[in-house]
């Protein structure tokens, strides 16, 4: 439940945003209405480990679904729903967003997608594992508490409708989740104790693996 959420939905977004990306190839990809300035891109290269070309592709695709190259909260919940018709993603939409927008600015641009996108498919271990911490750790204070576990969870379940086949509720599932994370029981779950039991969670690792075959897929 840690990854494979995220995992579903990279795998969307990729495979989405590219073929987006690629429909518009036979254009000049040098074009500047489809590309960043060759400063930019170059450095969004170097930083994100994507190539000039992907980074274009991806650029194409988020400025058909984002147009004015900037995205708020409700147009990413919109977007979102598409990957997860099935669910209620509202709530799940809104803890990705707040991860997302680094700054708190209240949209996201197209940087800030693909860093964090560059985190989950081409970072190590320890920068997925990070990433995913933040998503728990609503408030950003550094720590995870039982009820951000719980908020998390929850939104997971409403996400992808797990009712029909866990007969285990989210409060059940959090609470569970934050007793085996949280090592020394204050309460509170650090970064360290969180990479700590993930590392030594062959499911979570496999999981974090499958990134890497998103991006070949």
């Amino acid at each position: 439940m840690l990854a494979s959420v995220n995992i579903n939905l990279g795998r969307k977004l990729v495979r989405n945003w590219k073929d987006k990306g690629k429909s518009g190839a036979a254009t000049d990809p040098e074009d500047t209405s489809s590309r960043y300035r060759p400063g930019d891109l170059q450095a969004l290269a170097l930083s994100t480990k994507f190539t000039r070309r992907e980074i274009q592709f991806f650029y194409r695709g988020f400025k058909q679904e984002c147009p004015s190259g900037n995205i708020d909260e409700d147009g990413f919940r919109e977007i979102y729903a598409k990957f997860f018709p099935f669910g209620d993603s509202n709530q799940y939409a809104h803890l990705l967003f707040n991860v997302l927008d680094k700054n708190q600015s209240g949209s996201i641009s197209f940087d800030d997608f693909i860093y964090g996108l560059s985190t989950l498919i081409k970072g190590s271990t320890e920068d997925r594992l990070a990433w995913t911490f933040s998503l728990y750790d609503v408030n950003n204070d550094g720590f995870i508490t039982e009820d951000e576990m719980l908020q998390v969870v929850g939104a997971i379940y409403r996400l992808i409708d797990t009712t029909q086949s866990d007969h285990v509720s989210p409060e059940e599932r959090g609470q569970d989740l934050f007793t085996k994370i949280d090592a020394n029981h204050d309460g509170i779950i650090t970064l360290e104790e969180f990479m700590t039991y993930c590392s030594k969670d062959a499911t979570i690792m496999s999981g974090l693996d499958m990134y890497n075959l998103m991006w070949e897929t």
